[in-house]
């Protein structure tokens, strides 16, 4: 077994102990090949999300064909059709909203209008109303009456959903952005046909507000603190530091969203230098070695995010190419980028200044080699739902015995990844 202060090769063809800066280079490009693969092989698609496959025959009678089939046995999500819309004054504006992934039992949902710069009475006529959806109902329309008025400039008022019933739950759009047009203006813009998206900036209408950002992030369950559960309550006091931190994002119609962009990327990137400090201190604290912490609390900290912001694609999206790919991609970045930027700048440093950049495997290669026989499992499993019937031939969804035998199985190559690490590390099992 190796010891602490050992140096093993790793990743180094020609000289032990050492990273050369093409070595580093060579890991960072593997992400660009991999973006790039990813595009070439888009269009072949893959099995419909939640999809079965029923076998029907074509007209002549002897050759079967495979069609999806959707199963949508669940009560759905209520959202609307877009953020967006703008309209002319004195007309009426119908606003559609939908149920989607199921129209099984009778669902409900409240709709209400809020005051931005337009003021229900004088520029439309707003208010709230409770919409019901009847089973196998997908959607309903609701009329709004805009207003003539004599201001001469465009108002702007919002369309909200909350407080679903029946077992429904709000979707992707729980809020839509109305944009008055005066007369003289609408009659402008489709006498020029500017580009409707050059207006769509003037759209993001909650977003804009730094002061109404704040107020969301202040108050519970985005501000309707009296249907708050316990559990909202909880989350929001965990993540109210974060959330009025995370408010102060630039809005993403500035400027082409650029600071956005780049102000968000930097927050993330410190808060996720503060979850790996955390998790250190923490390991020290309990007694835990760095490559425990790291394996165990730090990958968790920071994969839990992608793990949920997968399971919203897998639930919102008809097929699972954005949820699995989220995945994917995720761990492409961390490997070429969070691992291979480090290596180049690190061994271009010491070749720079005439000496050799020494990196200490440590437990990494037989973590790696577990890995790796764990990743091909899980590919094995990907494929073989793709392809057999009895898992639905979809990577996600489908039959539900088979459906939590999948799942387990991926959370039982976790836990077995975890434990062999650890007795490797702790010297129960021998290393390579």
């Amino acid at each position: 077994m190796l010891g602490d202060e050992e140096y093993v090769p790793f990743l180094n063809l020609f000289n032990e102990s050492t990273v050369e800066v093409w070595e580093g280079l060579v890991t960072v490009l593997l992400f660009p090949l991999l973006v790039i693969s990813a595009y070439l092989t888009e269009k072949r698609g893959c099995p419909c999300l939640n999809q079965t496959k029923t076998k029907t025959l074509n007209q002549n009678g002897n050759q079967i064909i495979d069609e999806p089939s959707l199963q949508q046995s669940e009560p759905g999500m209520i959202t609307f059709g877009e953020r967006f819309i703008f309209v002319q004054e004195n007309s009426n504006l119908i606003i559609n909203v939908h149920r989607i992934n199921g129209h099984d039992g009778d669902v409900s949902v409240r709709c209400r209008s809020l005051q931005q710069t337009a003021e229900s009475g004088t520029d439309f006529l707003g208010g709230e109303q409770i919409l019901s959806f009847h089973d196998q109902v997908g959607k309903i329309s609701v009329p709004i009456q805009i207003m003539m008025t004599e201001r001469n400039f465009n108002r702007v008022f919002e369309i909200e959903l909350s407080e679903p019933g029946g077992g429904a739950t709000i979707g992707p759009i729980p809020r839509m952005a109305v944009s008055i047009k005066h007369d003289d203006a609408f009659t402008e813009l489709m006498k020029n046909r500017i580009p409707t998206s050059t207006y769509l900036r003037e759209f993001r209408m909650h977003n804009q507000s730094l002061f109404s950002r704040i107020r969301d992030a202040v108050i519970v369950n985005d501000g309707d603190a009296k249907n708050a559960t316990a559990f909202d309550w909880c989350i929001h006091v965990f993540a109210v530091v974060w959330k009025i931190l995370f408010a102060l994002v630039p809005p993403a119609g500035l400027l082409g969203g650029w600071p956005h962009f780049t102000i968000a990327l930097v927050m993330i990137g410190a808060l996720t230098a503060i979850i790996g400090d955390m998790a250190v201190i923490f390991g020290c604290l309990v007694g835990l070695k760095d490559g425990i912490t790291a394996i165990v609390l730090v990958a968790l900290g920071t994969s839990l995010p992608d793990l949920f912001v997968s399971r919203v694609a897998a639930v919102q999206s008809r097929t699972a190419d954005n949820a699995i790919g989220n995945i994917m991609g995720s761990n492409s970045v961390n490997v070429s980028l969070g691992l291979g930027l480090p290596w180049l700048i690190g061994a271009i440093y010491h070749a720079v200044k005439g000496d050799k950049f020494v990196v200490r495997a440590g437990s990494l290669s037989f973590g790696v080699v577990i890995f790796t026989i764990c990743a091909i499992l899980t590919i094995t499993l990907l494929v073989s739902r793709r392809k057999l019937n009895i898992f639905g031939r979809a990577e996600l969804g489908g039959p539900t015995v088979t459906k939590y035998i999948s799942c387990s199985i991926l959370f039982f190559l976790w836990i077995i990844f975890i434990l062999l690490s650890s007795f490797q590390a702790y010297g129960y099992i021998p290393g390579f």
